[in-house]
């Protein structure tokens, strides 16, 4: 059996490195896939985008591409913020991006922008989840 002071040695030095490794898991900022081009959740490097599309009910027939909001007008339906999905092609993770938001926030009802004051600081940044 080991020497009990040496443990508490082995203990004290654990403790530090669990420290060490948490207050730089808190300090990592929270990113995604897109902006990484690696999967956060396996580390994987081959991530695929795929552009969200719409089909008929049967599925027989691409109607377009899938956005945040659709509109129906005279010329046919428009789409606003269209989908993109990026996929970890090792786990399959799948994070869901709107591109193009353009006036979203002004066309819309419904639609509110969610800013935060400038003089209030950000929460602390924890591991990814």
């Amino acid at each position: 059996m080991a020497d009990p002071a040496e443990l508490e040695a082995r203990i004290v030095s654990l403790e530090a490195q669990v420290r060490e490794l948490s207050d730089a898991l808190k300090a990592r900022a929270p990113t995604s896939m897109r902006d990484m081009r690696r999967c956060p959740n396996c580390e994987g490097t081959t991530l695929l985008s795929v552009a969200a599309t719409q089909f008929t009910p049967t599925e027989a027939e691409r109607i377009g591409p899938l956005g945040l909001v659709q509109t129906n007008t005279w010329k046919g339906p428009t789409v606003l913020g269209p989908l993109e999905y990026i996929v970890c092609r090792q786990c399959g993770l799948v994070e869901t991006h709107a591109r193009e938001l353009g006036d979203l926030d002004q066309r819309l009802k419904g639609v509110r922008k969610l800013e935060s004051e400038p003089d209030v600081p950000a929460p602390p940044r924890g591991p990814y989840r």
